[in-house]
């Protein structure tokens, strides 16, 4: 799982966000994760997005305790690092 994953506003559609998430995937694929996942505020569809053109599925939906929305829950498989 990885989480509070932002990119500054000014450095956005840069590839900056791309890289990081490639980065968490091979360091999670080379420590023998299989899946990775993360979470969205359910109303964020350009961030759903963002992560679905990268290969990541919507698995389910959560209410966390305290949040006045609903999240999306996110994950991809990972090939064998």
């Amino acid at each position: 799982y990885f989480g509070q994953f932002a990119v500054d506003p000014a450095r956005q559609r840069s590839g900056l966000g791309s890289e990081l998430i490639a980065l968490a995937e091979s360091r999670a694929a080379a420590d023998g994760k299989r899946e990775l996942a993360c979470d969205t505020a359910a109303p964020a569809d350009r961030l759903i997005h963002f992560y679905e053109t990268r290969g990541y599925r919507v698995v389910g939906r959560h209410q966390w305790p305290g949040k006045t929305y609903e999240s999306v829950v996110l994950s991809k498989h990972l090939a064998p690092g």
